[in-house]
Order: structure tokens, then sequence, then C-alpha cells
């Protein structure tokens, strides 16, 4: 992923990331957030935000894979948005037949 970055010309900065672990009776999660202040951000709240933004990451997810998100046909911020913009263009295209012929394969 590095050298993807290095190769398209972007920009490389260091940031500072918290890894959170937290154990449930399900198991055992580790959570990578940019939300460092401990006081702030405290670690018991993260296993109910983490299945709250669950449809969120999932949403991501098929637009990283199946999309294709982060293979951008170009390098200046315009091309990246209008492709990211595309991406969700169509995910929502997807959507919107799937929901539309949900009628049609009740009745077959």
């Amino acid at each position: 992923m590095l050298q993807k970055a290095l190769n398209r010309g972007l920009p490389i900065e260091e940031f500072k990331v918290r890894i959170i672990r937290i154990k449930t009776p399900k198991g055992v999660y580790v959570l990578m957030t940019s939300l460092t202040d401990q006081k702030k951000y405290a670690t018991k709240h993260f296993y109910e935000l983490y299945h709250l933004r669950w449809n969120i990451e999932e949403a991501y997810k098929i637009q990283k894979t199946f999309l294709n998100i982060e293979d951008f046909s170009g390098r200046t911020v315009h091309s990246i948005k209008q492709d990211v913009h595309t991406s969700v263009l169509i995910q929502a295209v997807v959507a919107i037949e799937c929901f539309a012929s949900q009628p049609f394969i009740r009745r077959r």
C-alpha cells in the first residue's frame, strides 16, 4: 500500500493511532482508531460504536473490493473525486435495481 502511494506521487505523513483490544463473550475484537485521547474517548464505548458502524464499514468494504475504489483512473484530486462519486453512484443504482426487482423475484 505504501509503495502504491509513493508510485502515485502521494504525500506520506505519519499520524498516531490507538489500538483497542475488547474482550466479549463472542471473542476478542482489536480495533484501530485515530481517536487517541483516552480520557475523552473511553475504551468502553468502542464496542457499541463498532457495532453501530458495522453497516457503514461493510459498504466501504464493498466499494474497496467490488468496485475497486482504490485503483483510481488518475492522480488529480478531481479524478479521484470523480472515481469515488462514480463508485457511489454505481452502488446506488445496483441497490435500486435490487430493490425494484424484489416483487418480480417473489412472484417467481
